[in-house]
């Protein structure tokens, strides 16, 4: 089983990720604080990291390059509201692998992460269209 570390200060997205990644087969260890998360990980423990970009003490960026400092190979998605084309290069030049822009579909996320997974580079998904 994949395991996932999934950051976002949002409670109630957290929450809805978490239990659709469960839902599709994934272990999902999750933390609402980005100190918190960097504490707990640990090199080939986690299959890929899936965190917010605007978080309380650290920045999802400053996120990425202390992951990064930590395990170099890690898959790190990305996900925010509002991705200006010079933090989309800034997220890619820290090390994130992509980046998905809210609002996306579920199922948009999940095979961002089964690309990621197998080392495809999707960093272009833009954000779904509103129903």
């Amino acid at each position: 089983m994949k395991k996932i570390l999934l950051i976002d200060d949002e409670l109630d997205i957290l929450e809805i990720l978490k239990e659709f990644l469960e839902f599709r087969g994934f272990n999902v260890i999750h933390f609402d604080n980005p100190v918190k998360a960097i504490k707990n990980f640990h090199p080939d423990y986690y299959n890929i990291v899936i965190t917010d970009l605007n978080l309380p003490d650290m920045s999802g960026c400053e996120l990425v390059s202390k992951i990064r400092e930590i395990d170099r190979n890690i898959p790190i998605i990305i996900i925010s509201g509002y991705l200006e084309d010079i933090q989309k290069e800034n997220i890619l030049t820290k090390g994130a692998s992509a980046y998905l822009e809210k609002p996306f579909n579920l199922k948009q996320l999940e095979n961002l992460i089964e690309k990621s997974l197998q080392g495809v580079q999707s960093c272009n998904i833009q954000p779904a269209e509103k129903l």
